[in-house]
């Protein structure tokens, strides 16, 4: 579109000179110059209320992303009208907005609608005050060439604002393109170790220099490989920080870190487990919008008896019997039909099951009773499917893995406070402050036997397993009269349309009467310039009217719809909402 408006706009112009001379084409498009400092003074309002509108859109998905992640405790402690209130101040800043951006890309548009009107008047104009006179010949000849770029000129405008808002957003892709990279932080060794390190969560370049940064120093440890090792600390002190820089997901400010390389993909083809692959488990469980035995494999082959005693090593099997479809159960997105101590297991059974070597875990008591917890310590982190792998696991449960335990590492006060065997945590005096014993041993004496549930693991086959998310549909054919009416109810009523529809068949009118008026007798009455310019003026009343009105009528179906969604989903009872 673009190389066919600029050979049209060339081929005009040297028609015009040919008609008119080079001094009026030239004076015609001075005077539609005139309009470029306006154009230019509108373009800078329109960039900047651009980022502006973005910005504010920004804001307005994350406060509507807190509240319906929120929702069951926005509901517990009645705050509702709080967040309501929050929410629409925000929805009207957007409005305040986006009518001015409206505003400026009018006057924008009508600026540039008007360029090819002045270029015709002058252009015309000063060739017959050149000559003095101007023959039917040049004018309706000129007139018509000058018509072919009215499609190039009103184009003009379109392409501009789109450029705008290109460039606005290409502005806010390069300020997230030229983020600090995180580079590699580890390097390739045989052990698992830190020497001399200090450490800190990824962070721009602004927060980088930030003295209140928190820095995990001087971590100089190892990880016996093949053996439990625990980190012990208590909150903010730097244990989920110290796993994710064994993920080379943390940055790394001095000092060096020593991980086994990744295998290849084809490596081991024969070995379940290999060494140097690594699962994660983070403090957030992660589940999978698929059934709960496609959670757990996760893409691996099934392997029935490995399977059925991953089951069992993260006790699933007496929730699987209270299942609908036992393990072909499909779960929601992020597990919500699942309580947090079940997404946990499914979350910790997945990297059982899975090849990795290495698993790092964090915090995966937190959500579970002590009964569970240790029959998951017994049948899980110290069985058969965890011998021979290394496993790292930070945790405020000190008390039910010490004994357990090859390495224990404690943080405190921004450094390792502790790294060494069990057999020595009490001689150090302080990691008594770190130390939390929630498990007692004399409570619970864990489970006296394991037995595999058969039944439970089945799937019921005398019905299709129920999908708990919906295949997506859509309906065919024409689109009903509602649907319709909705969206003239939401872009400001009946009255507004109709004040459109009068302005526009008022238009149509006069251009009727005006094709009409020298063939057709039956339109007398529109040959006469009363008429005409009556018509004109309802026309422009009518316009300014209609663009008048959608202000007031777009905040109001604003509000209407905020007003509709906080009566379909605040006051609605609590047990809707997924945990």
């Amino acid at each position: 579109m673009f190389p066919t408006s600029a050979l049209r706009l060339f081929i005009s112009t040297w028609f015009l000179i040919y008609l008119l001379g080079w001094v009026p084409i030239l004076l015609g498009f001075l005077s539609a110059a005139f309009i470029m400092p306006i154009n230019y003074i509108l373009s800078k309002i329109l960039f900047a209320t651009g980022q502006r509108l973005m910005k504010i859109r920004d804001q307005k998905l994350e406060l509507m992303n807190d509240a319906l992640q929120g929702i069951r405790q926005i509901k517990f402690s009645a705050l509702e009208w709080q967040w309501e209130n929050r929410i629409l101040s925000l929805r009207d800043e957007e409005m305040a907005t986006l009518w001015e951006y409206f505003r400026s890309t009018i006057v924008f548009e009508a600026c540039w609608t008007a360029a090819p009107i002045i270029l015709a008047v002058t252009s015309l104009g000063s060739y017959a005050w050149i000559h003095g006179t101007i023959t039917p010949s040049i004018a309706f000849t000129s007139l018509g060439i000058l018509s072919t770029l009215d499609f190039t000129v009103s184009m003009m405008p379109t392409i501009l604002r789109l450029g705008i808002d290109c460039w606005v957003s290409l502005g806010r892709i390069e300020k997230y393109l030229d983020g600090p990279e995180l580079g590699k932080t580890r390097h390739d060794g045989v052990e698992i170790c830190f020497d001399a390190a200090c450490l800190a969560w990824p962070a721009n370049d602004d927060a980088g220099t930030d003295p209140a940064r928190f820095v995990l120093r001087d971590v100089s440890l190892t990880f016996p490989l093949g053996e439990l090792s625990v980190i012990v600390g208590k909150t903010g002190s730097g244990k989920s920080m110290l796993l994710a820089a064994l993920l080379g997901e943390a940055d790394l400010l001095s000092g060096s870190i020593s991980f086994p390389s990744p295998p290849t993909l084809h490596e081991h083809q024969g070995d379940w487990i290999l060494p140097a692959a690594v699962a994660y488990v983070g403090q957030i469980p992660w589940i999978e919008n698929a059934t709960l035995k496609n959670n757990i494999l996760f893409g691996l082959p099934f392997v029935s008896e490995r399977y059925k005693q991953t089951l069992t090593a993260c006790a699933l099997n007496k929730d699987l019997q209270g299942f609908p479809n036992g393990d072909d159960t499909e779960l929601g997105v992020n597990g919500v039909n699942l309580s947090g101590g079940q997404k946990w297991r499914v979350a910790v059974a997945r990297a059982v099951y899975s090849r990795a070597g290495i698993l790092i875990m964090d915090d995966i008591f937190s959500a579970i009773d002590a009964t569970v917890g240790r029959e998951i310590l017994e049948g899980c982190l110290l069985g058969s499917l965890c011998e021979g792998r290394t496993r790292i696991l930070a945790t405020h449960h000190l008390g039910l893995v010490q004994k357990h335990t090859k390495l224990i590492v404690g943080l405190a006060e921004g450094s390792v406070q502790y790294a060494g065997p069990a057999s020595g945590l009490g001689e150090e005096v302080a990691l008594e402050r770190i130390k939390r014993l929630d498990f007692d041993d004399s409570d619970s004496q864990g489970p006296q036997g394991v037995e595999w549930m058969e039944s439970a693991v089945k799937t019921v086959e005398t019905k299709a397993p129920r999908k708990f998310v919906e295949d997506e549909s859509r309906q065919k054919g024409s689109v009903k009269g509602r649907i319709y009416a909705i969206y003239m109810n939401a872009s400001g009523g009946w009255i507004i349309w109709a004040l459109f529809a009068a302005w526009y068949l008022s238009y149509e009118g006069t251009l009727i009467g005006m094709f009409t008026s020298h063939t057709a007798s039956t339109f007398s009455v529109a040959k006469t310039p009363l008429y005409r310019c009556l018509t004109l003026f309802g026309s422009t009343v009518l316009g300014f009217e209609a663009l008048d009105k959608p202000r007031g009528s777009f905040k109001q179906t604003v509000t209407n719809n905020f007003w509709q969604l906080r009566k379909r989903l605040l006051p609605r009872p609590t047990g809707v909402y997924p945990p």
